[in-house]
């Protein structure tokens, strides 16, 4: 069959019209502008012809690397474009053409020229972008900007001919600035010789990098002033040449020099601390809140029997025994929020050891500069010695108080002021109170004046030896007398001329208050049943009243005689009696309480409700005494319930009334409640459905859905909405929208309420609409190389375009099925495409791949259904264009895109785009990897929930700023990462213009920097914190003896107040006092090397009181002298450490004292006790 060349008129007339095409002269002036022209970009044929020149349309950028294709270097021109137009052959290329509106369509423009010196501008594929013309210039305008002003050196280096290929800095022929990029042998003078052999290698190992590895150095070379400056280089593959080899390089060169000092720096301060530390004799440690250790001296290390290394990074607590480690992270906590130091003794573990040991530890708190909590330092003194002699002694005062306070009698002690001392708990129990309320106070403070008055008699006549040992006695307090029998005796104090007295009683009146209790109890019971609202009674076996209490003749309405010994049968209403009556011999026969509901006819004649609770009683020997029975009237409660019930009958009827499906279920998924509607939908009747559960009404697949939504609800506590389609018993498919809620009846329980509605006539018009809106969508599509009309049997019947384009062999294909024109896999594909159109009468789209003259093709195919109409059968209409130049402009873009954002990616910058509104349009893979957030989370995140929130307000000032002034700016902040630790960066920002500006930012990570000048501040601070909290007095002397600092536990050794500054000119090895002392011998020997240790002298310290006035006392006093030496082993001066060692002394003349009183009570204790 001849090929037909003939195609409808009205295609014709619309591939004309809707294709954009422009024609211009030999120099570019546009002379033709077709419709389609003017509906893609926006212009009118008449403002544009003779007036605009065909670049006037394109991007600059597109013409500036065409004309870099061709070695053009002048300013782009139409010339640019016609360089690359052939003789019979077209220039194909993906081009960006800019509407008027300023949108950017991105298409295939073909351009040609014809015998006449004209020239052919067809736009294909068009394709709109997502950014405008000015967005792309900005884009480009800020992207130079920021490479200009970011303090980092960003370059391109080709490896291979050694030279610099692009730089964001201009610099002249040579300098160490330029260090990244020269050339080995010009750069060897400049580097410094211990580094230039690791550089050499790094240049080697560039050549050899992989695509996406990332190789860094660091260097010194010289600067400016004759010394070295820190280099920071890292590298990463930017080109490679037709052989996969490393062409260029693209870098960051990064001057951290500043870093490097500050970390020396840091160092040598951690050197000057931790010497001092380690010549102390105390045991100093600091651990993070969580107790982790993280810096232990020598002492400790040494104390513990243990190295650093064993010990860095365990716990703290580890050393304290397990019962009192939540104790002492109690008081952890409470230093930490008082922010105050705190001194606890508490016992630790040690290796090999089976005695308790004992540490009194100095806490105190460290905080950083914003006041969070940072870490704690403690200073421990071993206090075993003095430990054990405390808690000797506390075990003889608590066996002393155990003994007098297991006495079943009242036991006091009084000093000679006659102030109490001891008072035991029986006496305590007796005054109803606590004994701090007691201790230290007179008879005077406790008692009225007229019985302690007799009291300080009975005391003075003792201690003259004019009492007998015991005597009885009562005493009248608030709520009765009370008969005691009382003796008191001098108890003399060893080493002292005086005593205290001790005094003891017996309570004799017990069994006077068992009688007045039992009379009193028994008027009680009297008093609240002739009293109380409730009805209280006592019948026999038959229900006769043998006790009726007043509150009768309130509730029935007759007086209590009326109806003593009578039963109460006679009064309870008809349809009660048998209930009560089964009720009353439960009760009996099990001899449980219980508890029933009757009516009761009041003496008026109307009934009332009341509740009676039965309990019967019973004698010793297991015969019944008496029921009694405990009423209440409930008729109000009763006349509620009767309310409710009739409401929720209105409601079940109500319910009947509405047109839609309503349901009700147990917790347990049975339905308890259904209207009509929902009979009606499942096709069954109320008795068939209530009861049941789902499974027992529908289908399984249905019956599983509904349990599921169920389940949901009562886990969720909320609302579930769904669509499902159901089988009802009819087996007619229905389609429901189903709203499913929970709530609480009137006893708390829950239970689940539906409402369905049938939308399956909405469902069908739904369709119906959808199918016939596909009916109406008859598609006529411009057309470019050739175009099929395929009938619904798949035979071709009509053909317009190229023969030569045809993309299978069979030249004569009209009036053949598809079948026989294509070859596999592309007649299996083609006719599968073709059937699932006029199946579904719809549009479908295919790309494929083929093979032609050697070269690899590729084809994009348009398959549109077409309806039948009078004079056509319904079939397929078939678009098929070239797509190569397309997809290979594609590839091009695809892979420069790559680069760009490979080159964003691996940039050791944080770079980030923001709206003004804070949300994150884009971040880069390094800003992803410091802040922990993959870039899904991030764009995902507003910037404001990043910044610290100290820093919010002025980050939202500055950004007000910033659009009123525009341009680049310099600017901190400080972000938190995803882990909760704070970054501090600092970095450039502008304005990116368009439809809707973005601020673009480069970050530098400082949080190093600042963390190492921190860390120098905070060395400071630590070890003047340790010298003020440390309870030991510490001093440090100069080489020559010259007093440099000291803490104030030393300033009130010296007898110095606290607020006065420290003495000048005050040298240890020039002072009198000293020489007198003999001191400044062994400071002498100090300043020699040795380690001096001088223990418990005894001398006199001057001290001060509140108000400034100077006193004295006498101390006892251990005192270290410990040299100071640098890393040449030389000293460079001395520390002293003075212990005050007092304490213990006092503490073992009060044990002795103790042993002896205690002996001295038991002697006066009277042996009937």
């Amino acid at each position: 069959m001849p090929v037909n060349y003939q195609l409808h008129t009205d295609s014709i007339l619309n591939a004309i019209t809707t294709t954009p095409i422009i024609v211009t002269n030999d120099k570019g002036l546009v002379v033709f502008f077709n419709k389609g022209a003017e509906i893609q970009l926006g212009y009118k044929a008449e403002e544009v012809v003779n007036h605009y020149n065909a670049i006037d349309f394109l991007l600059g950028i597109d013409l500036q690397t065409l004309a870099l294709d061709c070695g053009i270097k002048e300013a782009p021109s139409f010339e640019t474009l016609t360089y690359h137009v052939q003789p019979e052959q077209p220039f194909i290329k993906q081009m960006t053409f800019i509407a008027q509106d300023g949108d950017l369509w991105s298409c295939q423009m073909t351009l040609s020229r014809d015998a006449d010196n004209h020239y052919v501008l067809l736009l294909q594929a068009m394709q709109k972008m997502a950014m405008q013309k000015n967005d792309f210039a900005a884009n480009h305008k800020f992207l130079e900007g920021v490479l200009k002003t970011t303090p980092d050196i960003l370059y391109v280096y080709d490896v291979q001919e050694q030279h610099l290929v692009y730089s964001n800095r201009n610099y002249g022929e040579s300098g160490p600035e330029q260090a990244p990029f020269l050339r080995l042998d010009k750069i060897k003078d400049l580097v410094h010789p211990d580094d230039y052999p690791r550089l050499k290698a790094y240049r080697e190992d560039l050549k050899h990098l992989q695509k996406g590895q990332i190789e860094f150095i660091e260097y010194r070379v010289q600067n400016d002033v004759g010394g070295y400056s820190w280099l920071f280089t890292k590298d990463v593959v930017f080109n490679q040449d037709a052989q996969g080899k490393v062409k260029q390089v693209l870098g960051l060169a990064r001057d951290i020099t500043e870093i490097k000092e500050t970390n020396q720096k840091l160092v040598q301060s951690e050197a000057l601390y931790r010497a001092v530390i380690n010549a102390q004799q105390e045991i100093i440690c600091r651990f993070l809140p969580d107790t982790t250790l993280i810096f232990v001296n020598e002492a400790y290390c040494k104390f513990f029997g243990k190295t650093k290394e064993e010990l860095l990074g365990t716990q703290f607590l580890a050393i304290v025994p397990p019962e009192d480690q939540p104790e002492i992270l109690g008081q952890l906590k409470t230093i930490a929020a008082q922010k105050q130091p705190l001194t606890q003794e508490y016992k630790v573990l040690r290796e090999h050891q089976t005695q308790d040991t004992w540490i009194r530890w100095t806490d105190y708190p460290i905080f950083d500069k914003t006041g969070q909590l940072k870490e704690y330092q403690s200073v421990g003194i071993e206090i075993t010695e003095r430990k054990q002699i405390e808690i000797e002694l506390q075990e003889q005062k608590q066996m002393l108080e155990k003994i007098l306070n297991t006495l079943p009698i009242h036991v006091f002690i009084k000093d000679e002021e006659g102030k109490l001392l001891f008072i035991n708990q029986v006496m305590l129990d007796f005054f109803k109170g606590e004994a701090a309320q007691f201790i230290g106070k007179t008879d005077y403070d406790i008692f009225p004046k007229d019985l302690a008055d007799k009291f300080h008699e009975e005391d003075m006549l003792v201690r003259q030896g004019a009492m007998p040992d015991d005597w009885e006695e009562h005493v009248e307090r608030e709520g009765g007398v009370r008969f005691f029998r009382t003796g008191k005796r001098l108890i003399p104090l060893p080493f002292q001329s005086t005593s205290h007295l001790l005094g003891y009683s017996f309570d004799i009146t017990p069994l006077k208050q068992t009688q007045l209790q039992l009379k009193e109890s028994e008027a009680k019971f009297r008093l609240i049943a002739n009293n109380t609202k409730d009805l209280i009674c006592l019948h026999t076996y038959d229900a006769k009243y043998i006790y009726i209490s007043p509150a009768i003749e309130s509730l029935t309405g007759y007086p209590a005689h009326e109806l003593l010994h009578k039963s109460v049968a006679p009064w309870v209403h008809k349809e009660d009696r048998k209930a009560s009556l089964e009720v009353w011999r439960k009760m009996l026969k099990t001899q449980k309480p219980d508890v029933l509901e009757y009516r009761f006819r009041h003496k008026q004649g109307h009934w009332v409700w009341v509740e009676s609770h039965l309990f019967p009683v019973y004698e010793e020997d297991g015969t019944l005494r008496h029921i009694q029975v405990n009423t209440r009237d409930v008729t109000e409660r009763k006349q509620s319930e009767y309310v409710l019930k009739q409401s929720r009958d209105y409601l079940i009827k109500v319910l009947e009334h509405i047109p839609d499906p309503v349901f009700v279920k147990s917790e347990q998924y049975q339905f308890i409640s259904v209207n009509d509607a929902y009979c009606e939908l499942v096709g069954k009747t109320r008795k068939e459905i209530l009861h049941r559960t789902d499974f027992e009404v529908f289908a399984k697949k249905d019956a599983e859905v509904f349990r599921r939504k169920d389940q949901a609800v009562l886990q969720k506590g909320a609302l579930e909405e769904f669509e499902w389609v159901i089988h009802n018993a009819q087996h007619k498919q229905r389609t429901i929208l189903a709203r499913v809620d929970i709530f609480r009846d009137d006893k708390n329980q829950k239970v689940l309420v539906g409402v369905i509605r049938d939308i399956t006539n909405k469902k069908i018009a739904e369709e119906q609409l959808a199918y016939n809106e596909r009916s109406m969508k008859a598609i006529l599509t411009s057309f470019n190389d050739v175009v099929f009309e395929i009938n619904q049997d798949l035979v071709f019947t009509n053909f317009w375009g190229n023969s030569q384009q045809l993309i299978f062999s069979e030249r004569h294909f009209l009036g053949k099925k598809v079948t026989e024109v294509f070859d596999d896999p592309m007649r299996s594909y083609f006719t599968s495409s073709l059937r699932y159109v006029l199946d579904n009468k719809t549009t479908k789209n295919l790309e494929y791949p083929i093979i032609q003259k050697g070269k690899k093709h590729w084809y994009s195919c348009t398959m549109n259904y077409l309806p039948a109409t009078p004079d056509r059968e319904e079939g397929v209409s078939v678009l098929v264009t070239d797509v190569t130049p397309y997809k290979s402009a594609q590839q091009k873009l695809r892979e420069s895109e790559e680069q760009l954002q490979d080159f964003l990616d691996n940039a050791s910058v944080m770079i980030q785009s923001v709206d003004f509104d804070g949300n994150i349009q884009y971040v880069n893979r390094y800003w992803c990897k410091k802040l922990g957030y993959s870039k899904a989370e991030a764009l995902r995140t507003n910037l404001l929930e990043v910044i610290s929130s100290e820093e919010r307000e002025g980050y939202q000032q500055f950004l007000t700023k910033l659009k009123q002034e525009g341009g680049a700016h310099q600017f901190n902040v400080s972000f938190i990462t995803k882990e909760g630790k704070t970054l501090t960066l600092e970095g450039s920002i502008n304005i990116r213009t368009g439809k809707k500006p973005l601020l673009r930012s480069f970050l530098h990570d400082v949080t190093e920097r600042n963390q190492a000048e921190k860390a120098i501040l905070e060395q400071n601070r630590l070890f003047e914190a340790f010298l003020e909290n440390s309870p030991i007095g510490i001093q440090i002397f100069d080489q020559a003896g010259n007093s440099l600092q000291m803490n104030d536990a030393q300033r009130n050794i010296l007898g110095l107040q606290p607020a006065n500054a420290d003495p000048e000119h005050f040298n240890i090895l020039e002072d009198q006092v000293s020489q007198e002392a003999g001191l400044d011998f062994f400071y002498k020997s100090a300043f020699g090397g040795e380690s001096i240790f001088l223990p418990r002298l005894e001398t006199a310290l001057t001290t001060y009181d509140d108000q400034g006035n100077m006193g004295s006392k006498d101390v006892c006093l251990n005192l270290i002298i410990f040299p100071i030496k640098n890393e040449q082993d030389g000293v460079q001066g001395v520390v002293t450490f003075t212990q005050d060692v007092s304490e213990q002394f006092s503490i073992e003349r009060e044990l002795n004292e103790s042993r002896y009183f205690i002996k001295s009570i038991a002697d006066a204790i009277p042996n009937d006790v």
